[in-house]
């Protein structure tokens, strides 16, 4: 054999064992340990605890935050456990001697019973949690104020609860008999000129813990009210209005718009009835009103504005201010500007007020 010969044939040889050392694809796959995923109860090694807490069996669920602004707050608050909440209950609790945080929060679940309305307002926002623990701090004390009120407005048959719901100071009060003093010397005013003073607390139940020179201003403007309008229901007035009675400016505008209306309404339309089922009328400036009207629909405003009081809830006037009419001594009501054009726009017998 020659030289070249023997090259080739090792070359051949030493190509044939290295073919025969790799094994084949088929071989591989099937010696190939699967990948085995420990279960919850297997302890798990250092060195494969990042692979072991993955379940490639239940797909992730990615965050849904598209078009959301998410805050620390929304973390916090939207848990059943919350942090700022229990945060509040020991600093409360520290305030308050021989009480824990746990005994605080079982007692706002009873002063929710107690108030069923405080939860609601929790829930609004309108009360703090710091709040309803410090009542709920007091919860004896909160009871007997809640059960002192119900047999003070017996009478009346009023909802207690929701009133200390929209009062929560209520709750807090240290000396009733003040309010009871209150209460009795009021209806004895109230009674004089034809008014429910029980309803007149339900609707303001702030002015039952209002400093007496305060709430001696509010009763007046409220006795005045019902001598303005004697068939009027001032008690429904308040409840939905209660600045005419809590500011001299709404006041003195109310004022003018009773007198203007009963000065362009027909004698026989229930001027204080229709104020008192629409009190925002008290608040327009009445002349503007019926000018609109008369403008865009044309024939008797008054009788429209009879017809549908409600229209005063749709018309958007101009800026006006309290002056004084001449020799006649009493505030009336004025535009600074008159609207360019009217405020109504007529389509298919709707009212459309212009944006």
């Amino acid at each position: 054999m020659t030289t070249s010969s023997a090259l080739v044939a090792g070359r051949a040889a030493a190509a044939r064992a290295r073919a025969s050392a790799r094994p084949s694809s088929t071989t591989s796959r099937a010696r190939r340990p699967a990948t085995r995923w420990r279960t919850r109860g297997e302890a798990l090694g250092d060195e494969d605890d990042l692979d072991a807490t993955r379940t490639p069996d239940v797909p992730s669920t990615p965050l849904r935050l598209l078009g959301r602004t998410i805050k620390p707050k929304h973390v916090i608050d939207g848990r059943e456990d919350d942090a700022l909440g229990r945060l509040a209950a020991e600093i409360v609790a520290d305030e308050i001697e021989g009480v824990d945080a746990e005994a605080l929060e079982r007692d706002v679940e009873r002063l929710f019973t107690l108030v069923e309305g405080l939860r609601r307002r929790e829930r609004n926002g309108e009360i703090t949690r710091v709040e309803l623990l410090r009542i709920a701090g007091d919860l004896s004390g909160a009871t007997k104020n809640v059960l002192g009120l119900r047999k003070l407005f017996a009478s009346a048959s009023l909802d207690i609860a929701e009133m200390c719901a929209r009062e929560p100071d209520l709750l807090r009060v240290e000396d009733l008999d003040a309010v009871r003093e209150r209460v009795k010397r009021t209806r004895e005013t109230f009674g004089e000129v034809g008014m429910d003073a029980d309803r007149f607390f339900d609707a303001m139940p702030s002015c039952l813990l209002a400093e007496a020179s305060d709430f001696d201003v509010v009763a007046a403007r409220a006795v005045a009210l019902k001598k303005l309008m004697p068939d009027a229901d001032v008690a429904k007035i308040c409840r939905a209005k209660p600045w005419v009675c809590l500011d001299a400016k709404s006041y003195a505008i109310a004022e003018c718009a009773v007198a203007a209306t009963r000065a362009a309404m027909p004698p026989d339309c229930r001027v204080d009835l229709m104020l008192s089922d629409f009190p925002s009328l008290l608040f327009v400036d009445i002349d503007a009103l019926l000018e609109d009207i008369k403008n865009v629909f044309g024939g008797d405003p008054a009788e429209i504005l009879r017809r549908n009081p409600a229209i005063s809830y749709r018309v958007r006037l101009d800026t006006f201010c309290i002056v004084a009419r001449p020799n006649r001594g009493r505030p009336c009501l004025t535009t600074l500007t008159l609207p360019a054009r009217p405020q109504f726009e007529k389509n298919s017998g709707i009212f459309k007020p212009l944006r």
